[in-house]
């Protein structure tokens, strides 16, 4: 039986599967199988996985009829043998002593759930964008550590939603029944949210050895415009499983703060005029209130400006909130000319609207721009 297993779901990435199947392949730690779990590529990815798995018997390829990857995770999670269990993206890497840091922190804590640091590199000129740090406030708990003593580190960037950061005590994963959801987007957040949950011992890991490419179109990231309400259903089933376990109040708080900030950042990051109208919409109508966020007090949240934009939302037209999102995106890159990239984006968004036929009739030309003014003037 092999240490770890490394399941990976795979689907049209020819481009960047070799750089991805060598990273395991250039690992310190060599009692591993690689798990390749193939979503019916319609590229040579399949290929590029027999060819290796020719050359090294540590690659075990699969084969399934498209079903996304949450199913090729789970998939894989199936056929693992090994005593823990890890992701990785078939477009990302791993650094050489990935497994190495993450199997001594494991071990030397007993721990059920291990989790590293990451980098983003951007595809096109291979630049790290930025670099995941643990907080101090994280580092100094004793470890292993368990988030139901520690409610207040869940659901925050310190512990991301990815799961490639993570290595699981495979025991733990099949005692638990953890599964990935059957969802195009965002199927990764409910199985790690959940497991964080549930997890007794949970260790840090302080090496950054994963590599998250950004950047491309082909990752589930580039959907959003494609399936913008999700990341809604993932929401809802971590908090159902919450409520299951009975664990809800203890983390009511910061899942508050959780689904906000996620509804937010979905928001602001469809470019897609048509698909960011449907979010909204929906929100408004009763995303809001499902997720118990509709009517928060500014100081409930962990930004005090998080009240603020829901209630935005809850409060404005579709092309009122438009506008308010140019506002913003120009106020922060006067702060910051760093944000270059996000205004250009934003402001198509922008022309988007202003040609639509509710712009052209005037809703945000007169009362709503003064008063949004003010509001952020002396707010």
């Amino acid at each position: 039986m092999a240490e770890i297993s490394i399941i990976m779901p795979v689907y049209n990435v020819e481009k960047y599967l070799t750089e991805c199947l060598d990273s395991p392949l250039a690992q310190t730690l060599s009692d591993f199988e690689v798990i390749p779990v193939d979503d019916s590529s319609t590229d040579g990815s399949f290929a590029i996985l027999q060819q290796y798995a020719q050359k090294d018997n540590r690659i075990k390829p699969l084969q399934q009829p498209n079903s996304g990857a949450g199913a090729a995770r789970n998939t894989g999670i199936g056929k693992a043998q090994g005593k823990y269990m890890m992701f990785l993206d078939s477009d990302d890497w791993f650094d050489p002593t990935m497994l190495a840091d993450m199997f001594a922190a494991a071990e030397k804590n007993n721990a059920e759930i291990t989790v590293c640091r990451h980098r983003r590199i951007r595809d096109k000129d291979r630049a790290c964008v930025s670099e995941h740090q643990f907080s101090h406030a994280l580092r100094s708990l004793a470890q292993p550590f368990s988030l139901k003593e520690h409610p207040r580190f869940w659901g925050t960037p310190g512990l991301p939603f990815a799961p490639w950061c993570y290595l699981s005590r495979s025991d733990f994963i099949r005692e638990h029944d953890h599964r990935f959801q059957l969802i195009p987007r965002a199927n990764d957040l409910y199985f790690t949210q959940t497991a964080l949950v549930m997890a007794d011992k949970i260790a840090l890991c302080d090496s950054c050895v994963v590599n998250y490419r950004v950047g491309i179109s082909t990752n589930l990231q580039s959907g959003n415009a494609k399936t913008p309400l999700t990341f809604l259903d993932a929401l809802c089933a971590v908090m159902n499983k919450l409520k299951s376990e009975g664990l809800y109040a203890r983390f009511e708080q910061r899942f508050a703060d959780l689904a906000a900030r996620l509804c937010l950042t979905n928001l602001e990051a469809i470019y897609k005029l048509d698909s960011c109208r449907i979010l909204f919409d929906h929100l408004q109508e009763r995303g809001l209130k499902d997720l118990g966020i509709m009517d928060r007090p500014a100081d409930y949240f962990e930004d005090p400006d998080t009240a603020k934009r829901i209630a935005l939302i809850r409060d404005l037209s579709f092309d009122e909130y438009i506008l308010f999102l140019i506002g913003e995106t120009k106020r922060l890159r006067a702060e910051n000319s760093l944000l270059a990239d996000q205004l250009q984006q934003t402001e198509t968004l922008y022309r988007n609207a202003i040609n639509s036929a509710s712009f052209r009739m005037g809703k945000i030309l007169t009362a709503p721009l003064r008063w949004l003014k003010g509001l952020f003037k002396h707010g």
